[in-house]
Formats: C-alpha cells, structure tokens, sequence
C-alpha cells in the first residue's frame, strides 16, 4: 500500500466516513496509481482525467463503480495531495432507473428452510426481520437485542446513524437456541474464532448458497432480503413514513421506490385481455 493511500485512509477515518466508504475510496485510488505508475506528487488532473475515460470508455465499468473512482480521485487531490483541480466539471453518471430485486414471501420462506446450519439460517431470518443490509446484521452485538422492548438497536447504519427496528415474535426462539449453542460474546455472529465479526462476504455467500438450494433463479442477493423487507410491509398495510424508518432512509423519495415493485392493488385490476372473448 502506497504512503499517500494510508494518509486517504487516516483522513477518512478522522472525517468519520463508514468502513466501506474507506475501502472503495483506498481501493480505488491504488488502481490509479498503478495505472499510471507515478508518484503522487507527479500526478495531475489531466492523469485523472485520462483515467476516469479509460474507466468509462475502454474498461467499462458500472455507474456506481465510476462514480466511486469520480469520488476518490476529488478526495485524493483536494484532502490529500491539496492540489488545485477542475474536478467540478466532470459530471457523476446517472444509474439507470432500474428497480431491485424482490422475493415473494414463498421464496424467503424456502431460502430460509433449507438452510439448514443454525447460525445461518439465524442470520438470514434477522437480516430479513428487520430489514438489516449486510454489514448491520455482521456488526450486530449480543446486547443488540432487547427482548424486553422487542427492539432490534442496529449501529453505524449508512450514513454512521443508529436505528432501531422490530424485533420479530419469530425470530425469538430461534435466537435463543443459537445463543445457547453458539454463546457469542460481543458480536452476535462471529467468525470461526469467535472473536471478530462475521465477514459480510462469508454472509453473502450462505445466502448464495441457500438461494441455490431453494431453487430461485433470480438474480438476488443478501441485499435482496432488504428489499423484500420493505416490499412486505408496503403490501402488508404498513405506511410509507414508517417503512422510512426502519431502512434509516434520509429521504421518503428513496422509499417511494417500493411502491412501484409491490403488486397490492394491481393484481385487483383485471387485464382487458380477460374481457375478450376469443374462442
């Protein structure tokens, strides 16, 4: 790791930015450096430029994953390397207006039936209970959880905010078996040696792997059970206000997106197909 990466990361950290925030933007700005193969010090704007066009024109890469370069380069060169740029006239590209993907309530029941390791099948019914993305379910502590007030205390969510959310009737008793089988001590789900967090990669992959084994061929992921979460409670009744609250939305807008997945109300609707009458 190059000496001005570890200095992005101090600053970050100092900033307060999330863990992920930092990897991408240390990540990112270390492929630019062996892009190029120059010392900081003797990069300039035009060496950006020139790398955020390769990105885009040659390599590529999604929306998100320009932007987050975009993003780390303006870091970089304001913060770090205190250079003067014209990093404001490169425009952030727009994501395509796609919707996510949801499971039904059949698929999230068989995705959790046939996982059949306790810890794991624990984890993805408390991520999907409260709607947790996956570095709040890994980051969860044991203390978390208040049976008392059937709340779930969910730390650092984006934007470095606390939440709270539902504990669910059912999520109880299997969090009390794992508990007596697993004893966690801080964190409530741990890694092989008990001690640190589980690896939200090694979450990703359970629910992979328990996707495949219930058969969906949707292109879901763990953050699909966030989704669904919200997808679930808007057919369920639940107001829109409050659904942006349990996600820790910033803004209603980001939860008005549900409202274009969820079938309630369409699927009373008849198709004007069903009222022709083809022999």
């Amino acid at each position: 790791m190059h000496r001005t990466t570890s200095a992005i990361i101090e600053e970050l950290e100092s900033l307060g930015r999330s863990r992920a925030t930092v990897k991408a933007y240390s990540a990112a700005t270390e492929k630019f450096y062996f892009y190029h193969r120059k010392s900081p010090a003797d990069l300039t704007t035009k060496d950006a430029h020139g790398y955020l066009c390769n990105l885009f024109r040659v390599q590529k890469v999604s929306s998100s994953v320009y932007n987050t370069h975009l993003y780390a380069l303006r870091f970089l060169y304001k913060n770090v390397l205190e250079k003067s740029t014209d990093f404001g006239k490169i425009p952030r590209h727009k994501r395509g207006k796609t919707l996510p993907v949801v499971l039904s309530l059949n698929e999230m029941a068989r995705v959790i039936e046939v996982t059949p390791n306790l810890k794991h099948r624990t984890l993805l019914m408390t991520a999907y209970s409260g709607g947790l993305r996956v570095s709040e379910v890994c980051q969860l502590r044991v203390f978390d959880i208040d049976s008392e007030l059937m709340q779930i205390r969910v730390r650092n969510g984006k934007g470095r905010k606390d939440r709270y959310v539902m504990l669910s009737e059912s999520l109880l008793p299997p969090l009390r078996e794992y508990y007596k089988a697993y004893r966690p001590k801080i964190f409530l789900f741990t890694s092989a040696n008990g001690q640190k967090p589980l690896d939200t990669r090694t979450a990703q992959k359970v629910f992979a792997r328990s996707k495949k084994a219930a058969g969906i061929r949707k292109p879901a992921s763990f953050h699909s059970m966030r989704h669904s979460f919200a997808t679930h409670l808007l057919e369920a009744g639940a107001e829109l206000c409050h659904i942006q609250k349990l996600m820790g939305h910033a803004s209603i807008t980001t939860t008005q997106i549900y409202t274009k997945i969820t079938t309630t109300g369409a699927t009373s609707v008849r198709s004007p197909l069903d009222y022709l009458r083809l022999p």
